[in-house]
């Protein structure tokens, strides 16, 4: 059986959506079998969307994506599907980024303290270093934090990267990373796997890890809510 039965397969009606889990393994091993089936199982079933309870202006502790290191305020300024745009208190909108809510890069206030760590301000901070606690104390007087009963753990990544040449999937555009666009697997090199946006030129495809967030098996926008952008026609650029 050709691997290429997962893309067909992702697609198929019969897929129901993802909504029912015994009854998908049962129609997946019925109509696939084999290795395709474990596929399907470690590709698909662990990414079913996570419900996000999130609302604007809550706040949570972030991993600063610009220094890794660093553990951060930060404020929920946009949500789509399951994904969160978050801003980094101190910083600006041009540094805001996106996460799944079962991101292992957020969590609630508290736990870096918890963890006998210390807030830091976000690179870039605009103000004084030596303003930072200061401007800790008032950004969190008031404010709504994030409980924690609505973050969402992290979902085991497969064992291995089962992705293969002319696969489909949703992935996130990392130029534009509110955008998620149809794609196709180009290239697959150990554990990375090359993304290519259908009908657009190159500009805009890149390199990740088979197991990145960014990528999404077919028919993940329909179920969060997410909109799918069309596909483009060749020749053109992205944006």
């Amino acid at each position: 059986m050709q691997l290429c039965c997962v893309e067909q397969f992702a697609q198929d009606p019969s897929w129901g959506g993802f909504r029912q889990l015994k009854t998908q393994r049962k129609v997946a091993k019925k109509n696939l079998g084999g290795i395709a089936y474990q596929i399907i199982l470690l590709r698909i079933m662990p990414r079913i969307p996570p419900s996000n309870e999130f609302k604007i202006n809550m706040k949570l502790e972030a991993q600063d994506p610009r220094n890794v290191t660093s553990i951060c305020i930060a404020t929920v300024v946009g949500i789509t599907g399951a994904r969160l745009r978050l801003r980094l208190d101190g910083s600006d909108n041009k540094n805001d980024f996106w996460r799944l809510v079962d991101s292992s890069d957020i969590q609630p206030i508290g736990t870096c303290e918890k963890n006998s760590g210390m807030l830091q301000p976000p690179l870039g901070f605009r103000m004084n270093a030596s303003s930072w606690p200061m401007f800790l104390l008032r950004t969190l007087n008031g404010a709504e934090m994030a409980p924690a009963s609505i973050f969402k753990k992290e979902p085991p990544s497969p064992q291995h990267n089962h992705f293969k040449v002319g696969m489909k999937l949703e992935a996130v555009d990392r130029k534009n990373p509110h955008l998620i666009c149809p794609a196709t697997i180009s290239e697959v090199k150990g554990e990375d796997i090359f993304i290519t946006f259908d009908g657009w030129r190159g500009a805009f495809d890149y390199w990740c890890k088979y197991d990145s967030s960014d990528i999404f098996p077919v028919g993940w926008c329909s179920l969060t809510g997410d909109s799918l952008q069309p596909p483009g026609n060749r020749g053109k650029s992205l944006h």
